[in-house]
């Protein structure tokens, strides 16, 4: 055989190798919906727990709870009223999990859950849980809470609550602090760019500067900017220099046309339309109109224009 055809051949039993192995492993998008199905099963899973001791022991027949309760509390009959719902949990929706995903999933678990009730829940149904038995030990769709991708590795300390573990409980992610807004750094340890560090103290809570102030700040007020934001200006009070909103509308016009108008916004301004009723106007509506359109005419209380009556002798 030519050596052309050689190559071309082992390319493509490279080829079909890499595919096999492709298809044999999930990516990180199967990874995330199945521990994402998973989740949503133990959490329904719980709700259903609570349905059933709702439900049956809530109607106080004291005697009927005495001599049932331990028998029910255990029992199949038990499971199946509350496997029998799991994946018509509207709540599951909510989570992003569809009905055909959740029937998939528990066809895939359902001996994982029955295993679980007779076993761990049997030994100790106050503190078992169905994700950490099935979700993450089971199927290991799942990491437990506080791990997260591949390896199950441990997530970061994100501040102590300022930021998220990317991937948190999952096989995917980053393991990264995804920060909450008005913190960053690779912890969440800094404050953002307008936020300042309340009371002064190196791990004080990060609040949000005065819209006034274009980055940084020491306070929340408009006179603790350290400079102003577009659309402010400083200007001297008796208390100091603070940033004041500029006018767009008084200082430059900036909305042409006969028939609109200027609205001054914090920082900004917006042009809008007068209404039908005005031929020139100041502000939005029949009550903003500076003179008036054909058919209408000054109105007889308040400002603005009113519609002119013609069937009216």
């Amino acid at each position: 055989m030519p050596l052309i055809y050689q190559l071309a051949s082992i390319g493509l039993l490279l080829s079909l190798i890499s595919h096999v192995a492709q298809s044999g492993s999930p990516d990180s998008q199967q990874l995330s919906s199945q521990c994402q199905a998973c989740s949503a099963i133990a959490a329904a899973f719980q709700r259903g727990l609570e349905r059933t001791a709702r439900d049956n022991f809530g109607g106080g027949n004291t005697n009927w709870e005495e001599t049932r309760l331990g028998t029910y509390a255990l029992s199949e009959t038990r499971l199946v009223d509350i496997t029998d719902r799991l994946c018509k949990d509207k709540d599951n929706e909510m989570n992003g999990v569809t009905s055909s995903e959740c029937h998939a999933m528990l066809e895939k678990i359902e001996e994982d859950i029955e295993k679980f009730w007779f076993g761990a829940f049997k030994a100790n149904p106050t503190s078992a849980s169905l994700r950490d038995s099935v979700c993450v030990n089971g199927t290991a769709a799942c990491c437990a809470y506080g791990r997260w991708g591949p390896e199950c590795a441990p997530c970061p300390d994100c501040s102590g609550g300022r930021g998220d573990c990317n991937g948190n409980g999952t096989r995917t992610g980053t393991g990264a602090c995804d920060c909450h807004p008005g913190y960053s750094g690779a912890q969440c340890s800094d404050c953002s760019a307008k936020y300042y560090r309340a009371n002064g103290e190196s791990n004080g809570e990060c609040k949000a500067c005065s819209p006034a102030c274009r980055s940084a700040c020491t306070g929340p007020l408009a006179t603790q900017c350290d400079q102003c934001a577009d659309g402010y200006e400083t200007v001297q009070q008796a208390d100091g220099a603070a940033c004041v909103d500029i006018d767009e509308c008084q200082t430059r016009s900036p909305c042409s046309g006969p028939r609109s108008f200027c609205e001054n916004l914090p920082g900004s301004y917006r042009c809008g339309d007068c209404d039908r009723a005005c031929s020139a106007c100041s502000g939005p509506g029949q009550a903003g109109c500076t003179a008036c359109s054909p058919g209408f005419e000054p109105a007889t209380t308040g400002s603005g224009c009113q519609d002119v009556n013609e069937c009216s002798p």
